[in-house]
């Protein structure tokens, strides 16, 4: 470029002139004119649709974060996770997940500092690829191939956002904001349960439903799930803030989330948050105190709950009520596994063969439900198992088992390092993510995006506990209360350590 043509400011004689530097926009202003622009593009574009206008009028604002903070933009996205079947956002969401995809491939090039969580868990992403592979591969032996691939197409956007998570989220302040985000999208959902907003999902009846919370997740089963991973990530996050007015509005959120999860009377939810609970009590023998503290605060809250919605016990302690068909659709899996013991019956393709299996001898409460209605087999494990054989189980059990173990060893390192704080956030995305697999034994539900986010925030946080400077000061003494922060990037780490 010709120099001559850059604006130069003037200086003493004999002093090289300098180059004036190009005035930064800010932030603020290019999202006020992104969200400008989204109100115009709505107004030409929807044609008084309110639906396809609150579409635009998203997808076009968040266009302008994706590339300002892609990190807020997965936190976002992450809590329009827990709303995603509301009617009003169309398809909003999905087009969401594509601006999302499109910016982090545009940032792959500055993403080299941020590599080494993958590579640190080579093992766990091999065993990732493994498992997305092996579920491709049943296409060949499925009886329905265009539904085995349309399944295997879900499971590689579950390992999408594993990798996008894990190759984004890098800081301490990365991890705040997303697990802030599974507490706020949860709260959101509750009041909107709460205030009667929210439609059932296609496989649901206004029957099937009843009283039950739907809120923004459309089915009451999938959003107790999700629910109890952000009851966790909310007790999680009280030690991280230390204002008095942050750890109030989070404990208030924990106990409004707590409340919503009971109002889904999801039995299969409850029994998740019972093992969820004890698992902490076991794996966390230091935590004990607190586990025994969530423990008395669910009791209460289950109490409390069904004093004023006494009907809700009589569904909870009937386990084989509520004509979900499950124990049938248990009966039936197993029929079919013994059949093909070896690499099952390709994916997504248990509810073809279902209604073959529903006449043989052995007794099904309800057998229209099997032969007329095929369902999942409300167990994504035995569902696994039947599809893809032990193989496809085995290496998905490797795969949650490593995320698991990644989330424990951070939060020693974090206690190493004096950080209380985010080894308690680390240990609430272990127990969390093991609630969310407790209810999967209930459900079939192994590739929402919600599991698979706090699957990859595992492998992060050990990153970052490793990557975090070893400090003289005691912890606690940075600026703000707060030792130095974390990056994974060791020229950045060494850089820090000098200065």
């Amino acid at each position: 470029m010709n120099s001559s043509l850059l604006p130069r400011s003037a200086g003493p004689r004999g002093a090289l002139p300098q180059v004036q530097a190009i005035p930064r926009v800010p932030p603020a202003l290019i999202a006020a004119l992104a969200v400008l622009a989204a109100f115009i593009a709505a107004r030409s574009v929807a044609d008084g649709r309110i639906a396809l206008g609150a579409a635009v009028v998203l997808a076009t604002g968040y266009l302008a974060l994706v590339f300002l903070d892609l990190a807020a933009a997965i936190a976002v996205w992450a809590a329009l996770l827990f709303i995603v079947h509301l009617t009003v956002l169309s398809v909003g969401p999905t087009a969401i997940e594509i601006l999302l995809f499109i910016g982090w491939l545009g940032t792959a090039g500055t993403r080299r500092a941020r590599l080494p969580v993958l590579r640190e868990h080579r093992l766990l992403v091999g065993a990732i690829a493994l498992y997305g592979s092996w579920l491709t591969i049943s296409i060949i032996w499925a009886e329905e191939p265009g539904k085995a691939a349309l399944g295997a197409g879900y499971w590689w956007q579950a390992v999408l956002v594993f990798v996008v998570v894990a190759t984004t989220i890098v800081r301490p302040r990365d991890v705040r904001i997303v697990a802030l985000a599974f507490v706020i999208g949860a709260v959101v959902s509750v009041a909107l349960g709460f205030l009667g907003i929210g439609n059932p999902s296609s496989s649901l009846g206004t029957e099937d439903v009843g009283s039950r919370l739907v809120g923004g997740g459309g089915d009451p089963n999938y959003q107790a799930a999700a629910f109890l991973g952000a009851i966790f990530i909310a007790g999680g996050l009280i030690g991280v803030y230390r204002r008095p007015a942050a750890r109030i509005a989070l404990s208030c959120a924990f106990a409004f989330i707590t409340v919503g999860f009971f109002a889904t009377d999801s039995r299969g939810g409850v029994l998740a948050l019972a093992f969820a609970l004890v698992a902490a009590f076991v794996l966390l023998p230091k935590q004990r105190a607190r586990v025994l503290g969530w423990t008395m605060i669910a009791a209460v809250g289950l109490v409390a709950y069904l004093q004023f919605r006494p009907s809700a016990l009589d569904r909870l302690t009937h386990l084989s009520g509520g004509g979900s068909g499950r124990l049938d659709a248990w009966t039936v899996a197993w029929r079919i596994f013994r059949d093909h013991p070896l690499i099952g019956v390709g994916l997504d393709n248990f509810t073809v063969l279902e209604p073959r299996y529903a006449l043989q001898s052995g007794t099904l409460s309800d057998v229209r439900v099997v032969a007329e209605m095929p369902v999942f087999v409300h167990n994504q494990y035995l569902q696994l198992l039947v599809e893809t054989g032990p193989i496809g189980l085995l290496v998905f059990l490797i795969v949650v088992l490593g995320c698991l173990r990644a989330s424990w060893l951070a939060a020693g390192r974090f206690d190493a390092l004096g950080r209380s704080d985010y080894a308690n956030l680390a240990r609430a995305v272990l127990i969390g993510t093991i609630g969310i697999l407790s209810a999967n034994f209930f459900i079939t539900n192994g590739n929402n995006f919600e599991l698979w986010i706090l699957l990859a925030l595992g492998p992060v946080m050990l990153a970052m506990a490793k990557g975090w400077p070893v400090d003289v000061r005691l912890p606690g003494s940075g600026p703000g209360g707060s030792a130095p922060e974390p990056s994974l990037s060791r020229k950045v780490r060494t850089d820090r350590l000098r200065t």
